[in-house]
């Protein structure tokens, strides 16, 4: 699978591909994450353009795989998105607090 990252933060995106290092593309527009498949979608949270929950119906009928992060994670939020199909959600910054189903 491939990794697709989507976020409207540059410095995060920066973190992001010096963390995974390479096999990864980028997505610069939301729209265009309604055409991925068969991939691994990270995303931050908001980043998200409209309800999240119905993007990540659209993202996984597409059978991707979808990451969620925000920067101060809830188990709310956690237990919502995974509800829904996502197979992971956690801290921004990747180094902790990351649940997944």
């Amino acid at each position: 699978m491939d990794i697709v990252l989507y976020t409207d933060d540059v410095n995060l995106l920066q973190k992001w591909e010096d963390a995974i290092g390479s096999g990864y593309s980028i997505c610069y527009e939301f729209d265009e994450l309604n055409k991925v498949s068969d991939s691994i979608i990270v995303i931050n949270r908001c980043a998200f353009i409209g309800d999240v929950k119905s993007s990540i119906t659209v993202f996984i009928k597409n059978n991707n795989k979808v990451l969620i992060f925000e920067k101060n994670p809830t188990l709310r939020n956690a237990k919502e998105f995974l509800k829904h199909g996502a197979k992971g959600y956690g801290n921004i910054d990747i180094k902790n607090h990351f649940i997944t189903s």
